[in-house]
């Protein structure tokens, strides 16, 4: 059975004119030479794409926020292309908004081929918006309380948003910051008033 050939991978496609080619003793010999197996050849054989374009689906970009991702999103683009990481520096600001650019444009660090340092450089600046701060209590009971004076429960879809909103804000605040029973009097003031009678 044949296969589309555009369905075929680039470098699998390159194995098949090279092997096509070879006398059928040349095959054999190969063959047995490489002692390979598919797998490996084929991984072996993978070439390496260059880095994405900035602004293009799926390029890193840094806004500020979530740099240990952007920072770990820079890195796997750079062992995909095959940058050693020396030359990462020079990459960080191609992917970076305007105004991170003018925050860290002028550093030194971004003209060298020190990573690591040029890594703890953001981290530092830029690491606390990485953080989720933790949930809190209060946070959850004044929540709760404008919910239950003005939140809108008017379909299914809207009890499942309060259900998947009041999640997020009580996860781990049992059993070391509250008791369960207040969590759920809490589920229940956050319902409005008019629904609950």
């Amino acid at each position: 059975m044949l296969c589309n050939p555009l369905q075929l991978s680039f470098s699998y496609q390159i194995f098949l004119s090279f092997f096509f080619f070879m006398s059928p003793v040349d095959k054999v010999n190969s063959m047995d030479s490489l002692n390979l197996s598919v797998s490996e050849m084929s991984l072996n054989a993978t070439l390496g794409v260059p880095m994405p374009t900035p602004g293009t689906p799926g390029a890193p970009k840094f806004k500020g926020k979530h740099v240990s991702d952007f920072l770990d999103s820079l890195e796997q683009h750079a062992d995909s292309a095959r940058v050693a990481h020396s030359l990462l520096p020079g990459y960080v600001l191609r992917y970076c908004h305007t105004k991170v650019r003018l925050v860290i444009g002028a550093s030194k660090l971004l003209s060298g081929d020190d990573w690591v340092s040029t890594r703890v450089y953001l981290t530092d600046l830029y690491g606390s918006n990485d953080s989720i701060p933790p949930n809190s209590p209060d946070h959850l009971r004044h929540w709760c309380a404008s919910q239950g004076e003005s939140g809108i429960i008017a379909s299914r879809k809207d009890v499942d948003k309060y259900y998947c909103d009041f999640t997020t804000l009580s996860s781990d605040l049992t059993p070391n910051k509250m008791l369960e029973n207040d969590v759920n009097l809490c589920f229940y003031r956050g319902i409005l008033t008019t629904l609950c009678t």
